[in-house]
C-alpha cells in the first residue's frame, strides 16, 4: 500500500495490525507498520521512534529475525537524511539476519538500499554490486516495482560513467514497467533520465520525444520538482536540435522555478 502511495489505506491496515496486540512480536509488527505510515507522511522523527520501539519489542520477544527489520528501515531514514555512513553500519548489522530469516522480499530490497548507502558513502563499485544483486533478486521474485527501481539506479550509474548504451538498456527496461496513466514523478524523472541519455549519444529525435512525454506527464501530475526537470530536459533537447528559440522558454521556466 505504501509503495502504491495509498497512505490512508495503509493507516487503516496499521490499525488492523494493532488490534492483534501491542506487545511482543505482534506489537513489533504494529510499530513497524506505524513507522512506515509515519515515514510516508514525512514525519521522520516519528518513524524513527516507531522503528526503535519495534526493535525493543522484538528483542523482548526474543525474535531476532524480526528485530532486523526496524533496524533496516531506520537505516533507510538515515540514508534519506544524508547520513549514508550510519546507514551502512545499520545495514551491515541487519542484512545477515534478514538473509538467515528467509525473508527474501525484505532481504532483496535492503540489498539495494545498502548499495545506495555504499555509493553515497564513497564505495561506488561495491554499492553497484549490491544494487545488481538486488536487481537479480527482484527478477527472481518477479517484483516489477523493484526491478524498475534498481534498473534506474544502475542506469544512473552507467550514465555518470559515460556508459550510455548500458544506461539506455537499463532505462528502457524500467520505463516498460511504469503505469503511464499515473503521471507519477518517478515516471517523469525516468523519462527525463532516458532523454538525457539519448542526448548524450545524439539521438536527438528520441530525446525530444521522451522529453515531450515527460513534460506532458509532469503537467498532468502535481510534483513541482518533476515539472522543472521535464522543462529543463525538453529545453536542452530542443536547443541541441537547433531549435533554440523553442527551447529557451522551457530553460527559462526551469531556471526561474523556486528550489524544492
Amino acid at each position: 500500500l505504501l509503495d502504491a502511495g495509498r497512505l490512508q489505506d495503509a493507516a487503516v491496515a496499521v490499525e488492523a495490525v494493532k488490534a492483534s496486540g501491542n506487545t511482543g512480536s505482534a506489537g513489533a509488527h504494529w510499530r513497524i507498520a506505524a513507522g512506515l505510515v509515519t515515514w510516508g507522511n514525512g514525519d521522520l522523527a516519528g518513524a524513527r521512534e516507531n522503528f526503535e520501539a519495534a526493535d525493543t519489542l522484538a528483542h523482548s520477544a526474543a525474535n531476532g529475525s524480526l528485530a532486523a527489520l526496524p533496524v533496516a528501515f531506520n537505516a533507510g531514514i538515515y540514508l534519506s537524511e544524508g547520513n549514508a555512513v550510519y546507514a551502512v553500519k545499520l545495514l551491515r548489522e541487519a542484512l545477515p539476519t534478514l538473509s538467515a530469516s528467509g525473508d527474501l522480499d525484505h532481504y532483496a530490497y535492503f540489498n539495494g538500499i545498502y548499495g545506495r548507502a555504499l555509493i553515497q558513502s564513497g564505495h561506488e563499485g561495491e554499492g553497484a554490486a549490491y544494487i545488481g544483486k538486488a536487481l537479480e533478486l527482484a527478477d527472481h521474485l518477479q517484483d516489477k516495482l523493484r526491478i524498475r527501481q534498481w534498473s534506474l539506479d544502475l542506469g544512473e550509474r552507467a550514465f555518470r560513467e559515460g556508459r550510455f548504451f548500458d544506461a539506455q538498456n537499463h532505462q528502457q527496461r524500467a520505463l516498460k514497467l511504469f503505469d503511464e496513466s499515473q503521471h507519477a514523478p518517478e515516471y517523469v524523472n525516468a523519462l527525463c533520465a532516458a532523454a538525457r541519455t539519448h542526448l548524450a549519444i545524439h539521438n536527438l529525435d528520441i530525446a525530444r520525444d521522451l522529453a515531450n512525454k515527460a513534460l506532458g506527464a509532469a503537467q498532468q501530475g502535481d510534483d513541482a520538482s518533476a515539472l522543472v526537470s521535464a522543462q529543463g530536459v525538453l529545453g536542452s533537447a530542443l536547443r541541441a536540435s537547433g531549435q533554440t528559440a523553442d527551447g529557451l522558454p522551457y530553460l527559462q521556466a526551469a531556471a526561474a522555478a523556486p528550489e524544492t
